[in-house]
């Protein structure tokens, strides 16, 4: 287990060979309040090799590795706003995706690493929308079809398939939409609220976050069934490893809230961070 200390005293990410290093090895991001701000950390799988990537005064959340593990998107709230921002993790310069007066978050790649989903206030209502990464474009609403909130954008491998969790049908439920045709598919009709998927393309399954009048655990499903992966309590934000072995998620305990990872049928979790100020969401690459 780390200690509290090692994560206060992880220095910011400066030079391009620690940003390479970040890239090239397996790593799991996730945003983490040390030292008076929110910034952004990966670890490796094992909960060593902890490296800050952000260190700004700034909040940074919600990282998300690109497809090829070559650059970071993140939502930043500067002066007063929220946007995407994307870091070249070989050089270290970051660019501004989003520029709106309302809120931008929750970044997630298409897997041709050509696009980004995000949620956003900008149409007067949460919604998701999409932003091609090409000279010129603007972000389109997929979801203007519904005054409900429309949030937490997750891709299926295809690109085609895009996973969010919805208020429209009268409670937190995921659906599904599909890009080429338009259809839309509701995937959760339980009472509780279901938030956060994230696709297992090696087991064709979506994980999510299961909160039953308070207690939330993750949950999988494949097909109509759902059944739970995780029986802690107050775990959140789950991220598959790539080859859908097992996950990383936040594990929200008396002491703080504590990255762990689970893996498949495997009971009990491997702690990587000790117990701090962390929120969601996390993205594991490779």
């Amino acid at each position: 287990m780390l200690f509290l200390l090692q994560l206060l005293l992880v220095p910011p990410a400066t030079d391009a060979t620690l940003h390479a290093r970040s890239a090239t090895a397996p790593r799991i991001a996730f945003s983490a309040f040390q030292n008076g701000q929110w910034d952004i950390y990966t670890t490796s799988p094992e909960g060593d090799d902890l490296r800050r990537l952000t260190a700004d005064p700034y909040e940074d959340t919600d990282p998300a590795f690109s497809p090829d593990g070559t650059r970071l998107a993140y939502a930043s709230r500067r002066n007063g706003n929220w946007d995407i921002y994307l870091l070249d993790l070989a050089s270290g310069e970051e660019t501004r995706l989003t520029d709106h007066p309302h809120y931008d978050g929750k970044p997630a790649w298409r897997p041709d690493g050509g696009a980004i989903a995000f949620e956003s206030y900008r149409s007067g209502d949460l919604d998701v929308w999409l932003l091609e990464l090409a000279p010129g474009a603007a972000p389109r609403n997929l979801t203007a079809d519904s005054p409900a909130g429309d949030f937490d954008p997750a891709w299926d491998d295809t690109g085609d398939r895009l996973f969010f969790a919805s208020w429209r049908a009268g409670d937190n439920d995921l659906w599904a939409l599909t890009l080429s045709d338009g259809s839309l598919e509701q995937l959760t009709t339980s009472p509780a609220a279901e938030t956060q998927p994230v696709w297992d393309a090696p087991h064709r399954r979506l994980a999510f976050t299961r909160n039953t009048l308070g207690d939330a655990d993750v949950w999988v499903q494949s097909g109509e069934t759902a059944t739970p992966y995780t029986w802690l309590g107050s775990v959140s934000h789950p991220a598959f490893r790539p080859d859908g072995t097992g996950i990383a998620a936040i594990w929200d305990r008396h002491r703080g809230a504590q990255l762990v990872r689970l893996d498949e049928g495997e009971p009990l979790p491997t702690y990587l961070t000790a117990p701090a100020l962390l929120q969601g969401g996390l993205s594991w690459h490779p």
